[in-house]
């Protein structure tokens, strides 16, 4: 092969050898191409790869274009047979499965439900449609619970008006005619059995436009259901009615005092009767209340101000502004139907992020406290922490964190934080993970005893557990059930200001909750991955890569974190 037909072959699928990848290699191996791709494990790798014929560069040149096109939307990933030399064999991999280019392409004709991204989406509108029903029928039982709230009151009122009545006819020596109870019409708001055929066919149907255009639906009727004249007339009604109740009460003791012989007083006239209870109305602040139409307007356009937003928003988080604009507490949807009862990372992660927002402020501090600690002991880096706390910059920090820590010396502090261990009852709501997911931890060759286990879900964040030459990347599968602490957030020194102590945001870490469960080997053989960096020069408008140098190499171990029995 001679460099000209690799490049024609290059320019063929859009590549050129300047500046983009894959260059041509043209060194004392031979004649090839130097690329490079993002592992998922072991991050940004640069090969070479030395094709046998024409045939075999071009079939390698159209798999790494479809790489680099859909990888991502597909999770098809690159796979090398080793990963300490310049030039192994490569492959593509589609959940395990090594592709050919014919393989790839069919991806792209199968039905878009079937690809792994679509799937979530897919997921995540079905997500909202779901909460978008729960919506519905809390709307609609409010509804309900609105009618007969003001039933119940509208009878008590009744209840009143009738014992006002009654004493202001004996007074007047007459007899009256009581007012009768409102009888409960059967006007429940029920829950429609259509809302059935709703849900079965948001389960069911994997239209995508169908669905989203249901959204849409199921967004109207709660919007209608919402500046319903009748329903907005009740909510007028049980703000105006306790206030009328209270006017009825004042008159019944004002006359209950003309009517006791006891309190009685002689001189005292009709007409002083009379101007007493007209007085009651006129210093009740029932007579500030505003008129209906003027309160049925203002819900209207706040209404309106509300559902005026939803059109920006990402479709997936319709339901959750609904659900947290009014406050409601309904139920997160949940799934029977996951195919081949497989949970996404994504699916995961939004898990444990629902978990964590579910605790108190205080107990998401006391978690983010937490980690930070467990760092300060292992590291022996309590001297440390003590000077920062004395820092004035990091005054709101520690009143937020760590109030509750002694720094008047080493000795004191780490009692103080021990107890603080001890006595952290937000470890006693470990999250349950729905799925399997890989995480990340830094460490010597030697494996540690740890009861919490600091790792991340991002291998650039892998946190260490102790200090050490020779460290080791761990890759840990952590299957479905382990029992985990999610800290999304992470308290680090400012790098602007020095010894300044602020909360660094999207750093998730996961914690892992050692006694309950097993570490094994997955591979037990450290792998050891080594990284190049090409030695390029620029010929004619194309760059030559000459050679490869070896730059470092970098230790990984990939293990199983198991539940345990216990």
């Amino acid at each position: 092969m001679k460099k000209e037909e690799l490049l024609k072959l290059l320019n063929k699928y859009g590549f050129y050898s300047f500046r983009k990848e894959p260059f041509i290699y043209e060194g004392k191996d031979g004649i090839g191409f130097s690329y490079s791709f993002k592992d998922p494990f072991y991050g940004q790798l640069t090969r070479l790869f030395l094709p046998k014929s024409l045939a075999e560069a071009e079939d390698f040149l159209a798999k790494y274009y479809w790489y680099k096109k859909y990888s991502d939307t597909y999770s098809v990933f690159l796979v090398l047979d080793d990963y300490r030399c310049v030039a192994p064999g490569v492959h593509m991999e589609y959940h395990g499965k090594d592709m050919s280019l014919a393989d790839l392409n069919q991806l792209l004709v199968e039905p878009k439900e079937k690809n792994e991204k679509d799937k979530a989406y897919l997921r995540k509108v079905r997500r909202t449609l779901l909460l978008l029903l729960e919506v519905l029928k809390e709307k609609l039982r409010l509804q309900n619970q609105t009618y007969h709230n003001l039933l119940k009151l509208t009878n008590n009122y009744i209840d009143k008006e009738n014992e006002f009545q009654e004493k202001w006819s004996r007074y007047q020596k007459k007899g009256f005619e009581p007012l009768k109870h409102v009888e409960a019409e059967n006007i429940d708001f029920a829950i429609d059995p259509s809302l059935q055929d709703y849900e079965n066919e948001i389960r069911q149907n994997n239209d995508i436009n169908a669905l989203e255009s249901l959204v849409d639906g199921i967004v109207d009727m709660i919007y209608h259901l919402e500046i319903d004249e009748g329903y907005l007339q009740n909510k007028y009604e049980l703000i105006k009615l306790p206030l009328q109740i209270q006017v009825l009460k004042r008159k019944i003791q004002i006359m209950d005092d003309f009517l006791s012989r006891k309190k009685a007083l002689f001189g005292r006239k009709e007409d002083d009767l009379a101007k007493m209870l007209v007085d009651v109305e006129q210093e009740s602040t029932l007579k500030n209340i505003v008129s209906f139409e003027h309160y049925k307007d203002n819900e209207e356009k706040r209404i309106a101000e509300k559902y005026a937003v939803i059109p920006d928003l990402d479709i997936r988080t319709i339901g959750d502004f609904l659900v947290e604009f009014d406050n409601l507490k309904v139920s997160e949807p949940t799934f029977v139907d996951d195919i081949a009862n497989a949970v996404s990372f994504e699916m995961v992660m939004e898990s444990l992020e629902r978990d964590y927002m579910n605790l108190s402020r205080e107990e998401q501090d006391r978690l983010i406290a937490y980690y930070y600690l467990l760092k300060q002991v292992d590291d022996q880096s309590l001297e440390h922490f003590i000077s920062l706390m004395n820092n004035p910059n990091n005054i709101m920090i520690k009143i937020k964190y760590f109030k509750d820590i002694d720094c008047s010396s080493v000795d004191n502090c780490l009692k103080s934080i021990q107890n603080f261990f001890e006595k952290s009852d937000v470890l006693s709501k470990p999250s349950t993970l729905i799925g399997s997911i890989n995480v990340f931890w830094k460490d010597s060759l030697k494996e540690k005893s740890v009861k919490y286990l600091k790792t991340s879900s991002k291998r650039s964040l892998a946190p260490a557990q102790k200090i050490g030459k020779n460290d080791v990347f761990y890759i840990g599968h952590v299957e479905k059930d382990n029992l985990v602490y999610f800290i999304p957030n992470e308290i680090i020194e400012d790098i602007y200001n020095e010894d300044t102590l602020i909360l660094s945001e999207k750093r998730p870490f996961i914690l892992l909750q050692c006694e309950n469960c097993i570490i094994r080997d997955k591979i037990s053989d450290i792998i050891r991955v080594v990284d190049f960096v090409p030695k390029k020069e620029d010929i004619d408008k194309i760059t030559i890569v000459r050679d490869f140098v070896e730059n470092k190499v970098m230790l990984f171990k990939q293990v199983n974190v198991e539940r345990s029995s216990k």
